[in-house]
């Protein structure tokens, strides 16, 4: 059986505002295996976004436990957290997240550079060859299609060679036919090891996935293997 790499304890989040809380997450207990493919699905507010913020380490819970390769990162301060998200995490969001006036190859080599890697081009030239853009490595993200910047996003999402990659709504800016050749990837990935978790609101998008786990108003109401 796999390693779990992903499990959390009755992880809660209440935002505050002024004097008012606003409780978004309730008690969400989660286990998942290394190397699954993951799909977290559920309207618009049931609290998806905010899970994910959570696992990737962009945000911290109000109350419970997350821990992350056997080691409890719920706590840990805001350092540790970014060197956590830079080494272990890679993220890929539905409006690519790319500097425009850099190009393609510059984007994916980001990571490596605030890493502090000496060279970070033969890196950056290989995670684009993976997904499929090694003819637009000089190309700035306004010289792309929509499926050509997510391409980008997801080689700088690889380039450190994470362990899991998060994906929000990943394919919420594509036509249908670009969104298949996105999951194709992610499916690819998968099948080298990479833990994916996939976030959508999107059902047709959860099939992509080995296992569902459906969020309704801040709770887990069905966790569901597909195959």
């Amino acid at each position: 059986m796999n390693n779990i790499i992903i499990k959390t304890k009755n992880l809660s989040k209440v935002y505050r505002l002024g004097t008012i809380e606003l409780p978004v997450l309730h008690d969400v207990n989660l286990q998942i295996q290394s190397g699954q493919l993951v799909c977290i699905v559920g309207p618009s507010g049931s609290g998806k976004s905010t899970l994910m913020n959570l696992l990737g380490c962009l945000d911290t819970p109000t109350s419970g436990e997350y821990f992350l390769e056997d080691r409890k990162v719920s706590g840990l301060p805001d350092s540790e957290l970014a060197r956590i998200r830079n080494r272990r995490i890679g993220f890929v969001f539905q409006t690519f997240n790319l500097l425009p006036r850099i190009s393609a190859l510059e984007n994916v080599m980001l990571p490596l550079f605030y890493a502090g890697t000496a060279d970070p081009r033969p890196a950056a030239r290989a995670a684009l060859e993976r997904v499929g853009l090694t003819d637009r490595v000089n190309h700035r993200p306004t010289e792309l299609s929509g499926g050509e910047c997510q391409r980008v996003a997801i080689a700088r999402a690889i380039i450190n060679q994470p362990a899991i990659i998060l994906a929000d709504e990943p394919t919420g800016n594509l036509d249908s036919r670009t969104g298949q050749e996105i999951l194709k990837i992610f499916k690819e990935l998968n099948e080298q090891g990479v833990t994916v978790i996939l976030v959508t609101h999107d059902q047709q998008v959860s099939q992509t996935g080995q296992r569902v786990i459906r969020m309704v108003d801040g709770r887990v109401v069905k966790d569901e293997i597909l195959n």
